[in-house]
């Protein structure tokens, strides 16, 4: 494979790994009953970089994981993977 390949393989990949992590911050806020509004505040950010980031259309960096996961009341750990929350205090 060609190393233009495999690049574009790894980009494939990240906006499926972003597309993913944020279908479960919105189904993570929607148990919550917490509006993206009110996620957004909460962060820091505009309601429409947290669509974005819902979407998988923003790239997220650790810190904002992190945030996210306090005010979801869970791992980001979760939040990466497919498994049951663990509600963080």
């Amino acid at each position: 494979m060609s190393e233009r390949h495999v690049a574009l393989a790894e980009v494939i990949m990240k906006k499926e790994i972003g597309k993913r992590v944020g279908h479960r911050i919105k189904v993570r806020r929607a148990e919550l009953e917490i509006s993206q509004g009110d996620l957004a505040r909460a962060l820091g950010l505009s309601q429409g970089q947290v669509s974005h980031l819902e979407k998988g259309t923003r790239p997220m960096d650790l810190e904002t994981l992190e945030a996210i996961a306090k005010v979801l009341k869970c791992s980001p750990e979760y939040l990466l993977k497919e498994r049951e929350p663990q509600e963080v205090a």
